[in-house]
């Protein structure tokens, strides 16, 4: 592969260049084997236009959570790179340009977001929200098979009535969403009218994690690698047949008067649930991305 995937390009990956990911070596994508880039990762390459620091932490990011045995635990992660709107709106776990691929739809135009090498900002309006199209009760098995986060380093967490930061609620008892806001923060895994976590945590950037539990278990609010919210669950879990937003919640098929946000995210993803020891190496892999790519 003498002739690398950019071809002598300032941000080459082969044949010398300054920017490169070998500077001089002309075989390999790595000088080390071991490091060498994941499939997802050439494959994103080929979508977009990204830096090489940001190939570097992106490849680290899917090799963490293969090695951590996280990959098969998620259906959308979004690390938002590249600053634009056409390099951030792909879900690694599946990097094709179709609804099935749960990449990002931008429904009002991109011109509502700011995208930056911080991440994708979500600005505070209504029409600021992107569509995932993963609905939960068609992606979702079993009761215990949720959970969401996202890394905020930006934002004032107001905008609507109800600013909400991620999710979907068909019903009021069909709702999973994380609402992050500089008051009364809580992540709701199934609807307000039945069990929900909630918290008055003043700190509003970090790794926040929402994950879900079975009945008689308790669903758990993370900020970094700490706990700060539990709720027993006495509810079966009753998913939300809309399909998910981010910046905004899809309430009832479509409304976006009430949830809009202004919040800034370096990644965000949406999979089953974890157990602690799972959780402990997601939160540990997040924090080694968003810090490689100067996003804390």
């Amino acid at each position: 592969m003498s002739s690398g995937i950019y071809n002598g390009l300032n941000d080459g990956m082969l044949n010398g260049q300054n920017d490169g990911l070998l500077t001089g070596t002309a075989n390999g994508l790595y000088s080390n084997i071991n490091n060498s880039l994941e499939k997802e990762t050439i494959k994103l390459i080929s979508v977009g236009v990204f830096s090489s620091n940001e190939i570097i932490a992106v490849n680290t990011l899917i090799k963490s959570f293969k090695r951590f045995n996280l990959w098969d635990k998620y259906y959308a992660i979004y690390p938002f790179l590249g600053a634009t709107a056409s390099s951030c709106k792909w879900n690694i776990k599946d990097i094709r340009d179709e609804d099935s691929a749960f990449r990002l739809i931008y429904p009002n135009g991109s011109s509502y977001f700011n995208f930056t090498n911080y991440g994708m900002e979500f600005t505070g309006v209504q029409k600021s929200y992107a569509v995932t199209n993963l609905i939960p009760s068609i992606v979702f098995k079993g009761s215990d098979a949720f959970s969401m986060g996202c890394y905020v380093n930006g934002g004032t967490l107001t905008g609507g009535p109800y600013p909400s930061t991620m999710g979907t609620s068909s019903t009021a008892d069909k709702e999973q969403t994380l609402s992050l806001r500089t008051s009364g923060k809580y992540f709701i895994f199934q609807g307000e009218v039945l069990s929900f976590v909630s918290t008055s945590n003043t700190n509003y950037t970090g790794f926040f994690y929402g994950n879900s539990a079975p009945v008689g278990s308790n669903a758990t609010l993370f900020r970094n690698q700490t706990a700060i919210g539990t709720q027993l669950v006495t509810d079966a879990t009753k998913l939300s047949t809309t399909p998910m937003w981010l910046g905004n919640i899809n309430v009832n098929s479509g409304d976006s008067s009430l949830c809009y946000s202004n919040v800034r995210m370096g990644i965000a993803l949406i999979g089953k649930s974890l157990n602690s020891a799972e959780y402990s190496l997601l939160q540990m892999t997040i924090q080694q991305f968003v810090k490689s790519l100067n996003r804390e």
